[in-house]
């Protein structure tokens, strides 16, 4: 089992999470397989299942393509909501914000969403008192279509947002820089794109 080390001046919510414990059987387009735990304790052992399960997806090729679509997944502790959608040709986007210049301390919300999708997802969302990079994401975008990110900032104690957007189009292999400038603070947008395996 790998152990992962996370950077100290990452900021936002992350669950480690390793890959499935047992085989299963592939019968679907895409398969995610769920083993959520609370740790309480040294072994995994004392840790209290919230999830374990399995979620297929795409069975029914029937679902309309670019369309946004949800599923659930109930466990004994809790449920995991997901929203999935088929996009064809597409690529995939890494990318990494950082936050520098930062005047004084505000809430951030950063949201994405790729062209042909309508439904934002929201990247992150948490208070940012100093220079910091957020953790990389990952997107899927179609071929030659638009990743588009959206930044929301709000000054403790105000009641204005300071609204930033940048439009990305997507290309086969490569990467980009967008420098993005508020009275807030500076946020540097690196993209990477790659095809996705098929």
């Amino acid at each position: 089992m790998e152990t992962f080390t996370w950077p100290q001046r990452l900021v936002g919510s992350l669950i480690g999470m390793t890959g499935p414990k047992r085989g299963i059987k592939f019968c679907s387009s895409a398969l995610i397989e769920y083993d959520m735990r609370i740790k309480t304790g040294e072994q995994e052992e004392d840790d209290i299942q919230l999830i374990d399960g399995v979620l297929g997806i795409f069975d029914d090729l029937s679902k309309p393509l670019c369309k946004p679509f949800g599923s659930r997944i109930d466990g004994v502790g809790g449920a995991v909501d997901i929203t999935v959608g088929l996009l064809p040709s597409a690529v995939e986007a890494t990318f990494e914000v950082s936050i520098s210049e930062v005047q004084s301390c505000f809430d951030l919300t950063v949201c994405s969403y790729a062209g042909g999708l309508s439904q934002q997802f929201k990247i992150f969302q948490g208070t940012i008192g100093e220079s910091c990079g957020l953790r990389r994401s990952v997107v899927a975008v179609m071929l030659d279509g638009m990743l588009h990110l959206r930044f929301i900032a709000r000054r403790k104690g105000s009641k204005r947002d300071h609204e930033i957007a940048c439009s990305i189009r997507a290309k086969k292999h490569g990467s980009s820089t967008h420098q993005l400038n508020t009275e807030l603070a500076s946020f540097l947008v690196k993209v990477n794109w790659s095809t996705l395996p098929m």
